[in-house]
């Protein structure tokens, strides 16, 4: 039977063998790239890893008419970046909501005028609107499919 102190001694030794082979991974790694005069191209950290994940984002083009969003009714789940245009004379808003998510621009879109907005969509049903306008009178609103592809 183990006690206290025979778990930390495993637990430890178990910690130095992890690192040892991580460790030995990246030296591996690292060799193999060395080896030669050609030259090696390196494949880009996980969007998880990086800052700017625009280049790993679905892009949703959204045009803003009058009395109308033009925006797909299906569109892939994770990050999405919303690319919204206004082609109306007036200035129009834009806002995602449903499954916990409410996010707006914070500055209307003026007139021919085009704004970005980056939201992450689990799959599921979402509503776009225009917040500057009464939605359901004006029909400036879309029932929006998010689906995992």
């Amino acid at each position: 039977m183990l006690d206290r102190r025979d778990t930390h001694r495993h637990a430890g030794t178990l910690c130095r063998l992890l690192t040892g082979l991580g460790l030995a991974a990246v030296v591996a790694v690292g060799a193999a790239g060395c080896a030669g005069d050609r030259e090696v191209e390196m494949a880009p950290p996980p969007p998880a890893l990086t800052r700017e994940y625009s280049a790993v984002a679905n892009t949703v083009e959204v045009t803003l008419d009058v009395n109308r969003i033009d925006v797909p009714e299906i569109i892939g789940s994770g990050w999405t970046n919303f690319v919204i245009t206004n082609a109306d004379r007036a200035p129009h808003g834009f806002a995602v909501r449903g499954e916990g998510v409410d996010r707006a621009l914070v500055t209307p879109i003026e007139p021919g005028g085009t704004q970005q907005m980056r939201v992450q969509l689990r799959p599921g049903t979402y509503r776009v609107i225009c917040p500057t306008c009464n939605p359901d009178e004006a029909g400036m609103y879309r029932e929006i499919t998010v689906a995992r592809w």
